[in-house]
């Protein structure tokens, strides 16, 4: 599913995952139990060797599980190929705005004067030439061409177009089912958190003392008033910076490590090798993901993997934490240790840095930013 279909499916608090097209089997799929699956199109035409296809028994198992099914884009012709019907290969794509109109009341669109008119933006290079058995055209475009099917029986549905779905997922509902895991996962011991000021680790921590209570303890060398007054969380400050930038171990040997990590992190770092999808690409590796040694003992928590930054935000006000964490610039994590050039000291590196930071957000004049180059 191309990303900006996905976040604004997540931004209407759906439940939803993004799995690579044409390389996940139908047993992955089956796990997830899904209410509806959404086959989000591409470039390719169904008549390439390269294009995307379906595991086999697809159809079979979403007509038997009563799963909705919505093709988007060139998957209404994959739908209509893999199905019976007939899809004829265009010499020329077409991308842009146009006109589409309901043609008659359908389940997709009800009454269609709803539907006259509208302007979307459609892409294709094949066209439907004959539909499969039990599927109808209910959307046109002004220049013919098929924009919309559907068979009501079967539960399937197509867009030569973009559009989103509703299905309804609550933040509320989240966030316990996230407390219980946690709970359940780290067990009856004390545990310490080194807690950082970015949103993603405040909000970890929060979501982490809600579920263990006073067995969590919190270090930060810094914003002491703000944690134990604003999130009530019990905070310990410990000056580490002579043991972290020496390479020492400090205190007992942990078990956990409670990370930010979020949904995008995960796709973002995630290659085609990896993933088994031919048709993507890496956007960038993240710290969190795959940087960790593969020696590491510890057992990762991470509450907001499936999240992205707007659905954190969203459940760190359900954890009651003030605007003032919440809506903060964005300050990337590991960010001032990759901006100096040589060795990491405390004194003439790290400081500097944290004053440029202060002058970035409380507005000093320019030529503090300057330090920072």
């Amino acid at each position: 599913m191309w990303m900006n279909q996905y976040g604004r499916i997540r931004g209407l608090h759906i439940s939803s995952f993004c799995l690579p097209a044409g390389t996940t089997p139908l047993e992955e799929i089956r796990e997830l139990n899904p209410a509806g699956v959404i086959l989000s199109g591409g470039p390719h035409s169904v008549h390439f060797d390269e294009s995307p296809i379906l595991p086999e028994g697809f159809f079979a198992f979403t007509r038997e599980q009563g799963i909705a099914l919505l093709g988007i884009c060139n998957v209404l012709h994959l739908i209509v190929d893999l199905l019976g019907g007939k899809v004829n290969h265009a010499e020329h794509h077409e991308y842009g705005r146009t006109q589409i109109s309901a043609v008659e009341k359908s389940r997709l669109y009800g009454d269609s004067e709803a539907m006259h008119n509208r302007t979307v933006w459609m892409g294709h290079g094949d066209q439907v030439v004959k539909l499969p058995d039990g599927f109808r055209v209910v959307a046109t475009s002004t220049q013919g061409i098929v924009a919309a099917i559907e068979n009501e029986k079967a539960n399937i549905y197509a867009l030569q177009y973009h559009r989103e779905v509703l299905l309804i997922r609550l933040m509320q509902n989240v966030l316990e089912k996230e407390i219980k895991e946690i709970a359940e996962m780290v067990g009856p011991d004390d545990h310490i958190i080194c807690a950082l000021s970015g949103v993603d680790s405040v909000a970890a921590g929060a979501l982490v003392h809600r579920a263990v209570g006073d067995r969590l303890h919190c270090t930060r060398e810094r914003m002491m008033a703000t944690f134990e007054k604003d999130l009530h969380l019990p905070v310990t400050c410990v000056d580490a910076a002579e043991q972290f930038l020496n390479w020492r171990e400090i205190g007992k040997k942990p078990t956990y490590l409670v990370q930010g990590t979020l949904h995008p992190d995960v796709i973002e770092s995630r290659s085609p090798h990896e993933s088994g999808d031919s048709h993507s690409h890496t956007i960038k590796t993240h710290h969190n993901v795959g940087g960790l040694s593969e020696d590491m003992k510890l057992k990762l928590v991470e509450p907001f993997k499936w999240l992205f930054q707007d659905e954190v935000r969203e459940m760190g006000a359900l954890l009651d934490i003030p605007d003032s964490f919440l809506k903060q610039h964005t300050f990337p994590g590991h960010v001032l240790a990759v901006r100096i050039i040589g060795d990491v000291t405390q004194e003439n590196a790290l400081d500097t840095l944290r004053l440029v930071r202060l002058g970035a957000f409380y507005k000093i004049p320019p030529f503090w930013i300057l330090l920072s180059c």
